[in-house]
């Protein structure tokens, strides 16, 4: 495949890959995690056949209805789980699992859908707001909403152990602590969080400060968020969940075909300015090294934790599973009329066994192919000037942890198929002494 090629292959060219001799090593990030959390398949199934099959292996302890507080709260949303279809390829429509949602108090921009997609609505808050969230699963199976990256209590932070059966909801009640930065909410059950994501089940949460809204970064449409999945896609438009079987439960697996907020073959028509695009790696395993086609560097203005102090150039950035990045480009730099591409660059040392042979001629982690295309078509009224400083960030030093003189460590590990964390397993609701720290502390 050369630079100018779709992640949509043949078996004949992932075949050659495959004997290039990339190196094998288990990926990390949320592919690690979503693969561990998946219920074993002895056979390649769609989403929802290899999610239901195990749905009465989750273990739920939260099975009422979770009632709201009462407390006056700056927003409040309804989020429901439901299953649907999704006319992402030509031909017959994909089923799908996702969220839809609607604002019952507050701003009404609060709650964004992203038009045309499968993806869940963008919610948009402020640090300092209160928040309620009704959640409704109408999922054929248990489940239960995580907010990745958010600083919250437990019993709202969508522990699997709160999981809630089908026709039964819960209630979020929390302040939103966090800085400003991108953020985002998924299902988190116990054996089913892989399948329930695969299918749909995802949504950004984006956060604004005061520091942020004083430094004039673009907004409106000139702020896109960008959530890349790549999908196995089988000749009936249908989602393939872990095409082969128990090594991808280990391991995880890569997908044939690329899926940019929803849609394959993404295209942006932008001004000649600056914009804010903001990307998610929502893939089940595989890594982005994300770069221009004709080399222009990167400019980045933020990461999974929100606003580097400054901006700083790469000429690539490398995105793992569940990873979040910000860049400001500026696309007055190009003529109009011009076409972009933005790639995935080559790259050596991942693993090309999650696209195995069952997998419908996937892509191996480390080749190259387009993300998206973008066209500068318009002139534009307005050029935003990038900020030298993006935000003041406290520094620690390793003196001031607790246990400065006494590190630490974590091995990982497997035993009988099971991913261990210094020998032990997942256990619901028990809590090792060596595994609490204290609330604020370094």
């Amino acid at each position: 495949m050369n630079h100018s090629q779709q992640l949509n292959v043949s078996r004949r060219k992932f075949l050659r890959w495959s004997g290039a001799g990339a190196a094998i090593v288990a990926t990390g990030g949320l592919g690690g995690l979503l693969s561990a959390c998946a219920p074993s398949s002895p056979a390649p199934t769609t989403a929802f056949t290899t999610a239901t099959s195990a749905a009465a292996n989750v273990v739920t302890l939260s099975t009422a209805t979770i009632r709201p507080s009462g407390a006056p709260v700056d927003v409040e949303l309804a989020l429901k789980a439901a299953p649907g279809k999704a006319a992402i390829f030509n031909g017959k429509e994909t089923s799908v699992w996702s969220y839809r949602g609607e604002v019952l108090s507050g701003d009404p921009n609060s709650l964004v859908h992203i038009p045309d997609s499968y993806l869940g609505p963008i919610i948009r808050v402020k640090r300092g707001q209160k928040i309620r969230i009704n959640y409704s699963n109408e999922i054929p199976q248990p489940s239960i909403v995580h907010w990745h990256g958010l600083h919250v209590p437990d019993v709202v932070d969508g522990h699997p152990r709160f999981a809630v059966d089908p026709g039964q909801g819960y209630t979020y009640e929390f302040e939103i602590a966090n800085r400003a930065g991108m953020y985002w909410y998924h299902p988190h059950p116990h054996g089913q969080t892989g399948p329930q994501v695969y299918a749909g089940m995802a949504g950004l949460f984006m956060i604004s400060d005061d520091e942020e809204e004083a430094l004039g970064l673009p907004t409106g449409d000139y702020d896109i968020p960008l959530v890349l999945q790549d999908r196995v896609i089988d000749g009936n438009n249908q989602l393939v969940y872990m095409p082969n079987g128990m090594m991808d439960q280990m391991i995880g697996f890569l997908g044939n075909r690329l899926l940019v907020n929803g849609k394959p073959d993404y295209e942006l028509s932008v001004e000649n300015r600056a914009y804010r695009l903001r990307f998610l790696n929502g893939s089940n395993s595989r890594i982005y090294k994300l770069g221009w086609q004709d080399g222009t560097p990167l400019t980045v203005i933020a990461t999974d934790g929100g606003l580097l102090e400054k901006p700083v150039q790469r000429n690539y950035v490398t995105l793992a599973p569940a990873e979040r990045v910000e860049l400001w480009v500026d696309f007055s730099q190009w003529e109009l009329g011009s076409e972009l591409t933005l790639q995935s660059l080559a790259f050596s040392g991942a693993s090309p066994m999650g696209g195995g042979m069952g997998g419908g001629a996937s892509v191996p982690n480390g080749a190259p192919f387009n993300v998206l295309n973008v066209r500068v078509e318009r002139e534009a009224r307005e050029k935003p000037a990038l900020p030298a400083q993006l935000s003041t960030i406290p520094r620690y030093q390793l003196s001031e942890a607790v246990n400065a003189n006494n590190p630490r460590t974590f091995t990982l590990g497997m035993q009988q198929m099971t991913w261990t964390l210094n020998g032990r397993t997942f256990e619901m609701t028990n809590v090792a002494n060596d595994e609490i720290v204290k609330l604020n502390t370094l």
